[in-house]
């Protein structure tokens, strides 16, 4: 009996230790993997995913050792091991600053614009950067620059963006880059001659369109390297401290969020993980947000006061809003 006790705490103890352990490895494991796309980026997102949300349930494993084993102490500590590799809440500050979104909205939902820009306008955002569907008017917003006028291969290539009235904005949105296939534009923004807004918006991480990221992600690099601009680039200058948004349609952690850590630039929700997502969200699919693909990353001189998620109607990407503190704003 005393002998069936012990196998079974140790088979207990074992489902305790089995998926942190799967999860260290999993992580070497992307680290290790090369920066060739390929069959790696549709993995790499699986494994990511996967190993975050393995960690929440680790949690009710950890409860439900506790339970049956009565030791509470080491069961709290397998739950809040597993819950730290799962996330930590990014505790940020008040909402104050220059406010920047940057939204994904649906471009095959059959909704009007009207829902959609009823709840952009309601942000009273200082620049917004949309992907996708198509705003026309937006309260008290400009639109400065988009593509919709162009032959574009898909309504999802779309970009444009809206800066509040009175700012002085300068914009443009670049062709696209990638494949033929698969290639996204980018927005570039210039705020009142002293911030450089990139709005990205990735190929999407599946095998038909593995061919344009690389050349995407290409253009970014020639343009931009310790956090700054390399040079001009369009509308923006040298000088100017940059910051990244958009829809990188990779998660923390994955090839070009690496990628762009180590061109200089910083993600202030860096241990959100499961904490903060933003897809899948409605527009079509569940809206069970799993993945955080809506990324703000900070360059030199920028800083971030506050950070948070907005549904928006018929979208399947929740808005990314923050706040950033910019000297001289």
């Amino acid at each position: 009996m005393r002998l069936l006790s012990a196998i079974e705490f140790t088979r207990l103890e074992l489902g305790c230790v089995l998926p942190i352990v799967l999860f260290v490895l999993c992580r070497v494991f992307l680290s290790l993997l090369p920066e060739s796309w390929g069959l790696g980026t549709v993995l790499e997102t699986l494994l990511l995913a996967g190993t975050r949300w393995l960690m929440v349930m680790a949690v009710g494993v950890a409860w439900m050792f506790g339970r049956a084993t009565r030791r509470w102490g080491r069961a709290a500590l397998y739950a809040l091991g597993a819950l730290g590799l799962a996330g930590i809440p990014t505790l940020t500050g008040t909402p104050v600053g220059l406010q920047l979104v940057s939204a994904n909205l649906q471009a095959y939902s059959k909704e009007g614009a009207l829902p959609m820009e009823k709840a952009l306008s309601a942000f009273q955002a200082d620049v917004l950067v949309t992907h996708e569907k198509r705003g026309e008017r937006l309260v008290g917003m400009v639109r400065v620059a988009d593509n919709f006028d162009e032959d574009l291969p898909r309504p999802s290539h779309g970009t444009a963006v809206f800066c509040r009235e009175g700012l002085d904005c300068k914009a443009v949105v670049t062709p696209e880059y990638g494949s033929l296939e698969c290639g996204m534009p980018m927005a570039l923004v210039r705020v009142e001659e002293r911030l450089c807004v990139v709005g990205l918006h990735l190929p999407p991480p599946v095998w038909q369109c593995d061919a344009g990221r690389r050349p995407y992600m290409d253009e970014v690099r020639r343009h931009l390297n310790a956090g700054r601009l390399a040079g001009d680039w369009e509308v923006c200058q040298e000088k100017d401290p940059v910051v990244l948004i958009g829809d990188l349609n990779t998660l923390e952690g994955g090839n070009v969020w690496r990628e762009l850590q180590e061109l200089g630039f910083r993600d202030p929700q860096k241990w959100s993980g499961v904490f903060a997502t933003s897809w899948p969200a409605g527009g079509g699919w569940p809206n069970l947000p799993m993945l955080r693909l809506d990324h703000v990353l900070l360059g030199t001189g920028v800083s971030v006061n506050h950070v948070g998620y907005s549904r928006i109607p018929d979208s399947d990407h929740k808005a990314l809003v923050s706040w950033l503190d910019v000297p001289g704003f």
